[in-house]
């Protein structure tokens, strides 16, 4: 496991965690101040993610085709 999978790893289940705190907090939360938070700040960060999670696993996977590259190459 590389580092990066690793991280991928902690990152892919904090932000279901910090999704599922979200909907629970937005579900007592209603006001003006969390409708401006929402549109701020929540909605961009759950557009932007899935496309990061993403970007990262490609890395990844780029990463940890290297060597077998390299070791071909030889």
């Amino acid at each position: 496991m590389s580092q990066i999978d690793g991280a991928l790893d902690r990152l892919q289940v904090d932000w279901k965690v910090l999704q599922s705190e979200w909907a629970q907090c937005r579900g007592e939360w209603r006001d003006a101040v969390a409708d401006q938070f929402e549109q701020e700040y929540w909605n961009q960060w759950e557009s932007m993610m899935p496309q990061m999670l993403g970007f990262l696993t490609e890395l990844d996977d780029l990463l940890n085709r290297i060597p077998q590259q390299t070791s071909l190459e030889e």
